[in-house]
């Protein structure tokens, strides 16, 4: 008989938790994204004709593997009916299998890295990974294929701890990035963290560290110059004018005539003198840890000053790992606790897509809940920008703790 750990039954739990929500929960984006995937494995559509390549790949090749669980003739109901389709449950858990499977690997990995940890840092550890309520909501209840980019994300962090640092292996590292961004490309916030760690490699660790960002351009624009001039006008003016791109640019200091002190780029500003003045002593800390602190920061000034969909805080989490785990004031694990009260308050901005009506598997009378009818006092946008303001709060206090102390901790393993 198997004799399990104590961090390993903790992790046992959250497996079987996860697998109880995967059939009962959904947001319509991941019957918008499996709608297009039917086109693409039974219609013959070409997964380049859409954006986040790399997120139609796989769930096109998952739903190749699950076919004789649901075959066409079930996944065509999805374009029939958008909320009711028969057989939505079934639909649903092996839509969001690959995504256990993925932060399975993500688990995988995080141990390995920490493998010489003691029972009480992995039960610490397992805690996180199997009860963590970002993962938990964005993945297993939103249902988005977020833990995609995060196991891939962790996979960098890995090899940047099991490598050292040559042009061959940053080859390899920036392959890996340019995955992710055509799963996520919003990931391109991080890739001057990339950069950072590659600066030791010269022109050709700035080479190799944009080198994500150029072939996922070509990836992007060069299918649709191809077909036509007017597809490419249409994506450089969806990547000018968007909603998506310009989040990062509705919070600022209006200083009168349309001078605009865009909080995030100060933030990033404040960050890269930061480092400026300390780059020699950066010298001493290793690349995984670089690699994870300044994703964080970047990500962290993003979480803070712009909008963002609630499942996208779940980016987050692969370098807050690092940089918690090694923590020795455990301030960044309970914080994190402390702050998940406030993130759920934000999701209230989106009514009964974020909250009640996540639950239409179940019945679709669920949507017409909404959330407003139980909040006192105040209406229900009022509710989710206070939390969003606690939230921002913690998401600039950790930007200034972690500054603070990266170096009194220099080893990290």
């Amino acid at each position: 008989m198997v004799k399990f750990k104590n961090f390993q039954k903790i992790l046992l739990a959250g497996i079987l938790l996860r697998l109880f929500l995967m059939p009962f929960f959904a947001h319509g984006d991941i019957i918008a994204v499996h709608r297009r995937v039917e086109k693409i494995v039974c219609g013959g559509d070409n997964l380049l004709n859409y954006s986040e390549p790399g997120v139609h790949l796989l769930e096109s090749f998952f739903a190749k593997i699950f076919s004789p669980f649901i075959p066409c003739s079930i996944l065509s109901g999805l374009q029939e009916n958008f909320y009711n389709p028969l057989y939505l449950n079934r639909m649903l858990f092996f839509f969001k299998l690959p995504y256990l499977f993925f932060e399975l690997g993500f688990w995988w990995l995080v141990f390995k890295y920490f493998q010489d940890k003691n029972e009480k840092t992995k039960i610490k550890l397992a805690i996180f990974l199997a009860f963590n309520p970002v993962i938990l909501y964005s993945v297993y209840l939103f249902g988005r294929f977020e833990t995609y980019s995060i196991f891939l994300s962790m996979l960098i962090i890995y090899l940047f701890k099991r490598l050292n640092l040559s042009v061959k292996n940053a080859l390899l590292i920036a392959l890996i990035m340019f995955i992710i961004l055509t799963i996520r490309p919003s990931y391109i916030y991080i890739v001057p963290a990339l950069v950072l760690v590659f600066l030791p490699l010269k022109i050709w660790g700035i080479i190799l560290g944009i080198l994500p960002l150029l072939a996922f351009g070509v990836l992007t624009f060069l299918p649709k110059l191809l077909l036509s001039s007017s597809l490419t006008e249409e994506q450089i003016n969806w990547v000018r004018e968007g909603a998506h791109p310009n989040y990062i640019f509705q919070a600022g200091i209006d200083l009168s005539q349309e001078r605009i002190i865009y909080l995030f780029f100060l933030i990033l500003g404040i960050v890269f003198l930061w480092w400026w003045e300390k780059r020699r002593e950066f010298k001493e800390i290793s690349p995984a840890k670089i690699f994870s602190l300044f994703s964080a920061l970047i990500l962290l000034a993003y979480f803070g000053t712009s909008i963002f969909h609630p499942q996208y805080l779940s980016w987050l989490l692969p370098f807050f790992i690092i940089l918690m785990i090694n923590d020795k004031n455990n301030f960044l694990f309970s914080s994190f606790w402390w702050a998940m009260p406030f993130y759920f308050m934000m999701t209230l901005a989106w009514g009964n897509h974020t909250t009640f009506g996540l639950l239409f598997p179940v019945s679709t009378a669920f949507k017409q809940i909404e959330p407003g009818w139980y909040l006192p006092i105040f209406p229900t946008i009022k509710w989710s920008n206070m939390g969003r303001s606690i939230f921002s709060a913690f998401c600039f206090y950790w930007i200034y703790f972690l500054m603070k102390n990266i170096f009194k901790n220099e080893k990290i393993d």
